[in-house]
């Protein structure tokens, strides 16, 4: 069968293609760019923007099922969740409808459906109106509702494996959030057998066999990677919140408002509905894991270093510019000069504005823009202002408080920075 498969570029959606095609299923990914639409069995749709079905009713000739994998969990730029969640699904939706073609969503545990109110959190909210609308026009469409999943390349799991592997790790509140994580495999495997049986339909939870509390999550995951037990710490809900409030208007945090709404509410229902539906049950939390390898353990250990990193390099770029330009007096500041033989009024305007640009190379560092190219300039920035003093004012390397040989490991910090982004 020729499939349109929305959201191939994900985790869940990527795991999805190589499942469908390894079925012998004639798979069309949806591609955002023109250059990514060249691709062999590839063609241009933009969640962000198609939101009428006229628009996707081209894009449907020779197409026997629809599969919907698009989703965010946090808005960022243009990807918002009324248009990814809502909008745009509604009229793709409405257009394979309207020609009988089988469909299939991929949407949350937690979304309400039928008569149920609303969710506060915009992320169910749009899910909920796609569901909704999906269930009015097609019943014969399928919508799986998955709790966590996990598996190469997912990425809420990584969280947790990074926050298990901390000497000591956070709670949020008592850390008793029921969660049913499903391995992306079962997911996969469940889609192929929906799509070969169209009276596989309805709204199907898609949870684990096993329902964790949220530390006990953890603490298997620590246990997996032979870390030791759990040390942990109980962090007050308000406190949390306070977070997740600076993530909502910076961008910068492991945490938002929404998603720590989601978390409190918990991600766990009973695996029976999935094993009626699909005639096999998903796997178990530790088969699903499989061994750990050496990668699996410094993968958890740096993953919750990057942001931490990130910021402590930006406050010193930060501190050090306002320090230089506001705190520390002129003669005191035109003075590191000292006998260089560059000064004058040239000079003295030149390390102001060294001084200027440190503050915002700190701040974008801290926003995560770019961050190999900063560090990049960073490390020209230093190393050469180093070399500099090494043949003009020596005294300064064996300073007793090492204004100078500090610049060693802050270099250090900069490349473990630039390795840890992902760009």
């Amino acid at each position: 069968m020729r499939i349109l498969l929305c959201g191939a570029s994900g985790f869940i959606g990527g795991h999805l293609l190589t499942t469908l095609r390894a079925a012998g299923h004639d798979v069309r990914c949806l591609a955002r760019t023109p250059d990514q639409a060249a691709r062999p069995n590839s063609l241009q749709g933009d969640f962000a923007t198609d939101t009428s079905p006229e628009v996707w009713a081209p894009r449907l000739d020779g197409i026997g099922a629809v599969i919907n994998a698009v989703g965010i969990i946090r808005e960022t730029g243009a990807a918002r969740f009324e248009p990814l969640h809502g909008r745009a699904p509604v009229a793709l939706f409405e257009a394979a409808a309207a020609r009988n073609l089988r469909i299939i969503q991929i949407s949350a545990l937690g979304t309400p459906s039928g008569d149920l109110p609303d969710r506060p959190e915009p992320y169910f909210r749009w899910r909920a109106m796609a569901d909704r609308r999906l269930l009015e026009i097609s019943p014969g469409a399928l919508i799986l509702r998955p709790s966590i999943v996990y598996g190469p390349g997912d990425h809420s799991m990584a969280l947790f494996r990074g926050l298990a592997a901390l000497p000591i790790t956070p709670l949020i509140g008592d850390g008793r959030q029921p969660l049913a994580p499903i391995h992306v495999a079962d997911l996969a495997a469940a889609v192929v057998r929906a799509v070969a049986d169209p009276s596989i339909r309805g709204a199907v939870d898609a949870a684990g066999p096993e329902t964790l509390e949220f530390r006990d999550l953890l603490a298997r995951l620590r246990a997996w990677m032979g870390a030791g037990p759990l040390r942990a710490v109980q962090v007050p809900v308000g406190l949390v919140r306070a977070g997740a409030k600076i993530a909502d208007i910076t961008g910068i945090g492991p945490i938002t408002s929404d998603e720590l709404s989601m978390l409190l509410a918990g991600n766990a229902a009973p695996p029976d509905a999935f094993t009626r539906a699909f005639g096999f049950a998903p796997r178990t939390l530790a088969a699903g894991l499989g061994p750990c390898t050496e990668a699996d353990r410094w993968h958890a250990r740096l993953s919750m270093l990057r942001l931490p990193l990130r910021l402590s390099v930006a406050s010193v770029w930060v501190a050090t510019g306002v320090f230089c330009l506001f705190a520390v007096p002129p003669e005191m500041r035109y003075g590191m000069l000292g006998d260089s033989g560059f000064t004058g009024p040239a000079a003295e305007r030149f390390l102001d504005a060294l001084c200027l640009l440190e503050i915002p190379l700190g701040l974008l560092t801290a926003v995560g823009w770019r961050v190999r190219l900063l560090g990049s300039l960073q490390l020209l920035m230093i190393s050469s202002f180093s070399v500099f003093l090494l043949f003009t004012q020596t005294h300064w390397w064996v300073h007793p408080y090492g204004p100078l040989t500090k610049n060693i490991p802050l270099m250090g910090a900069i490349l473990a920075m630039m390795c840890l982004e992902e760009e």
